[in-house]
């Protein structure tokens, strides 16, 4: 199956990204750089798997999991036509996001506390989706967490103490196809695909720009 992967430019960041913009409050990832398709599902309902661990900051592992639950309802508005639903537990954390990972048909999220991870300090999560560079539909979207040099926690975020939905909800933009949000919108009130998480947890709850993006 023919698929491309993308990395760093799915990845959501602590420090601000001086890049060049665009006229709208939202992107799209396109199959081809600067050309071809948009990114998107070919499905109405998209499933997924989560390590059952979740962050090993955070006891019990089932508060952790609820957040990434709620993070994906985020997403389920009824206006997009998506929706998401969740498979069995998965233990893998050879993730298409990650350096040497490989697709596997399973769209899985996990946080990564070892030395896999290599993104750096300042990189908060990796999306990896594999897609057809014809077509830009999407058959793997895997998520990755720096859990090696961050701590984790549940509505409270900050440097080096990340809340887990603030995160997951804006890498979940990029499961589906959406890139960073680079200009059009409110700096007091980013949206959820601004490259930077917001210190206040704004970027848990799509902005009405996301989900027209979606």
């Amino acid at each position: 199956m023919t698929g491309l992967r993308v990395l760093l430019s799915s990845a959501l960041t602590i420090c601000l990204v001086g890049w060049a913009t665009h006229a709208h409050g939202y992107a799209v990832s396109l199959s081809q750089g600067d050309s071809g398709p948009p990114l998107k599902w070919g499905l109405h309902s998209v499933s997924y798997s989560l390590h059952p661990a979740c962050s090993e900051d955070i006891s019990p592992a089932s508060v952790c999991l609820d957040q990434i639950r709620a993070s994906f309802a985020q997403w389920s508005a009824p206006c997009t036509g998506l929706s998401f639903v969740e498979g069995e537990p998965s233990t893998n954390l050879s993730l298409t996001s990650l350096s040497g990972g490989s697709a596997n048909g399973i769209n899985e999220l996990a946080f990564i506390e070892d030395s896999s991870w290599t993104f750096g300090t300042y990189v908060l999560g990796v999306t990896g989706p594999y897609y057809s560079p014809v077509t830009g539909v999407i058959s793997e979207a895997d998520i990755a967490f720096n859990g090696l040099q961050h701590k984790w926690n549940v509505g409270q975020g900050g440097f080096n103490t990340q809340d887990v939905m603030n995160v997951a909800v804006h890498e979940i933009g990029h499961m589906v196809g959406l890139q960073h949000a680079l200009s059009g919108y409110d700096p007091s009130n980013p949206p959820t695909m601004a490259t930077t998480a917001d210190p206040g947890l704004k970027s848990q709850t799509p902005e009405s720009d996301d989900l027209a993006g979606l």
